[in-house]
């Protein structure tokens, strides 16, 4: 800002050579982004759940681990043993194959954790010869709120063939991006509910539904931007309040208006 006010300051003078401007048309670039930023709406992309399985390559005995295990119920009619961690806040489903899944993550370090600490309970409590294998991210759930309502049912007639729009089953339009083999629920609101295979995935899909929805906009009203902006911050207080520890990561990017360009806080999914 110094230079752009030296070189404004400096301008009526008439003893300024004509090529004294040439740094100023490098430098001013600098201040609009900075006004532009305030103005453009930022887009939180939450997840909820992250499902991930694994295999321990050893039989398991549902009885045993059910009679002699902590935080366990069996359920006989499922033929599976269900056992519940406090850190990170999952549940693992197991079975007598050795096949295990755990389920209430809110990212993919967290899933990989309570998977070994799961894996790790069967070999020093209940002295199963574990190995930890196959583990892999199966399911991820994600959820954003755009800064616009959305007239889905407009949408739904303009791509007919990739959305489907049935309101007398669900409220929202099912859009489906193949190469992604991410799921997306749109809802008048602008919640969009995302199912992919990694949380990568769920941003992809995100940045790719966006410009679509873009034209189908319209305001929304005062109280849906309150409610919105509160559920923002109670979202990232308690994400303060865990410490990080078990906190519901946020992937931030900016939106441009009418064009999508991201800004993802460092240190989060590097």
């Amino acid at each position: 800002m110094a230079l752009v006010q030296t070189l404004t300051s400096a301008s009526p003078m008439p003893a300024v050579p004509a090529p004294a401007p040439a740094p100023a048309c490098a430098a001013a670039p600098a201040s609009p982004p900075a006004a532009q930023q305030d103005d453009e709406p930022v887009i939180d992309i939450v997840i909820n759940n992250v499902v991930s399985s694994f295999s321990v390559s050893c039989h398991l005995d549902l009885k045993h681990i059910a009679l002699n295990g902590h935080n366990v119920e069996y359920r006989r009619e499922n033929g599976m043993v269900t056992m519940k961690l406090r850190r990170p806040y999952t549940t693992a489903s197991m079975w007598s194959s050795g096949k295990i899944t755990c389920t209430g993550s809110t990212s993919e370090a967290e899933a990989k954790v309570a998977a070994r600490r799961v894996a790790r309970y069967l070999q020093k409590q209940l002295d199963y010869q574990v190995r930890f294998r196959n583990f892999r991210v199966v399911n991820v759930l994600g959820t954003c709120t755009m800064p616009f309502s959305i007239k889905i049912a407009d949408f739904s007639q303009k791509y007919p063939r990739i959305a489907c729009y049935e309101p007398e089953l669900h409220p929202g339009v099912t859009y489906r991006v193949n190469h992604l083999k991410a799921t997306l629920k749109v809802f008048s609101t602008g919640s969009i509910t995302v199912t992919a295979p990694s949380v990568s995935a769920v941003q992809q899909a995100i940045e790719h539904i966006f410009p679509l929805v873009y034209e189908f906009r319209k305001d929304k009203s005062p109280s849906d931007v309150a409610a919105a902006a509160a559920r923002a911050r109670s979202l990232r207080a308690d994400s303060d309040l865990d410490g990080g520890g078990s906190s519901t990561p946020l992937m931030t990017f900016v939106v441009p208006n009418p064009f999508l360009s991201r800004t993802i806080p460092p240190g989060r999914y590097g």
